[in-house]
């Protein structure tokens, strides 16, 4: 570890996450400081004092829930950076004043009728209202079609695999899951892309045709 390190500062909305585990927490802080987080799992595991399992399966946990984005860095390097939600979540407390906080750290009661509540705790990847509104009316369906309730991680995976299948645009995820709710589906899903319809021709324009090109 380098000589100047001084420690690594828990912002009180990750250390009060119980969806994580204390190693979860650790490694999401560290995450947290920098702005490009280029660690191996070997020196994961080292510095915060656990396997290289454990730490490869915080890393995947992270991930799946929608906490920290990864991808390859020439080919090799892993770069891990936070997702745009908590990123806003991790800022210390001085640097966000209090009326311009994102919504999803409100209590979701003062955004929306209590009557569409979501979940407490949960992670929205969209700041916007419409989204809030449009996710905790998919809540109440699936509640009336008496499909089993998401679990806290179950929610939390469900709303990043949303915001991939939209390509990080509200507006899509909103349609997306507006459709479900038409269609009466389950899950959620992907739109599929409008493909124009050719004209076909019958056999007489197309031997007409093809001659023509003789």
């Amino acid at each position: 570890m380098s000589e100047k390190f001084k420690g690594v500062w828990i912002p009180k909305a990750i250390y009060e996450d119980k969806n994580l585990t204390p190693t979860d927490k650790l490694i999401l802080s560290d995450i947290a400081t920098l702005n490009e987080y280029f660690k191996s799992n070997e020196t994961i595991s080292k510095e915060v004092g656990v396997s290289e399992r454990t730490a490869s399966r915080s890393i995947k946990k992270l991930e799946s829930t929608g906490y920290i984005d990864t991808k390859l860095f020439d080919g090799r390097n892993r770069v891990v950076k936070l997702t745009r939600a908590v990123d806003k979540m991790a800022r210390q407390p001085s640097q966000i004043d209090q009326a311009a906080k994102p919504k999803w750290l409100h209590s979701i009661q003062e955004s929306i009728q209590p009557s569409i509540q979501s979940s407490k705790g949960v992670i929205y990847p969209f700041n916007e209202t419409e989204f809030v509104e449009a996710w905790s009316v998919w809540i109440l369906e699936r509640k009336e079609k008496r499909l089993r309730k998401y679990t806290h991680l179950g929610e939390q995976t469900a709303l990043h695999n949303l915001q991939k299948i939209s390509n990080d645009n509200y507006l899509t995820a909103i349609q997306i899951i507006n459709n479900s709710i038409t269609h009466g589906w389950q899950g959620l899903f992907a739109l599929k892309e409008q493909k124009t319809k050719r004209p076909k021709l019958d056999a007489a324009k197309a031997s007409k045709w093809a001659s023509g090109l003789s």
